[in-house]
């Protein structure tokens, strides 16, 4: 069963540089989609990459974007060495992604536009705007991306209606 509140702790404690996006960043916005995962969106620079791999150590990460009996590393080498990463934790399964499709998406400008959430006990996320959420949700163009654009829009319509 999925603990996202475990997740993002451990990756605030080790200060990994990451943004919630997906269906858990939706739900902060108020989305009533379930998920099965946390997406987080991580800033690939060397130092930041480490501190990912000494999280996920912690929080018993093993690979499960692999093939029946392939295995590889999944030390600090090997997440340098590729981008994106499906793992299952002891508190659910956990989507990193370092880069996204033709690059559309980069932390930095998902980083620049996140909102910041607090889920009490001092635990603090940021997590991608409900306008880059849909944004990404359209450049999927799968089925159940397209259901919770509509979601997501009919969210942002009611927020916008609160501030005028």
């Amino acid at each position: 069963m999925l603990d996202p509140l475990a997740i993002i702790a451990s990756l605030t404690r080790h200060d990994v540089h990451f943004v919630v996006i997906g269906g858990i960043a939706a739900a902060l916005h108020g989305s009533t989609t379930l998920t099965a995962d946390l997406d987080v969106l991580y800033e690939r620079e060397k130092a930041n990459v480490s501190r990912l791999s000494r999280a996920l150590a912690e929080l018993g990460a093993q690979r499960r974007d692999l093939p029946d009996g392939v295995t590889v590393g999944d030390d600090e080498r090997s997440l340098w060495n590729g981008t994106n990463f499906l793992f299952t934790t002891r508190h659910g399964d956990l989507e990193c992604i370092g880069e996204t499709p033709s690059g559309r998406f980069t932390y930095a400008q998902i980083a620049a536009g996140a909102e910041r959430f607090d889920l009490g006990d001092g635990l603090v996320v940021r997590a991608a705007s409900l306008d880059e959420l849909i944004r990404m949700k359209r450049a999927t163009s799968r089925a159940k991306d397209n259901a919770e654009v509509e979601n997501l829009v009919a969210l942002r319509e009611v927020r916008d209606a609160k501030r005028r």
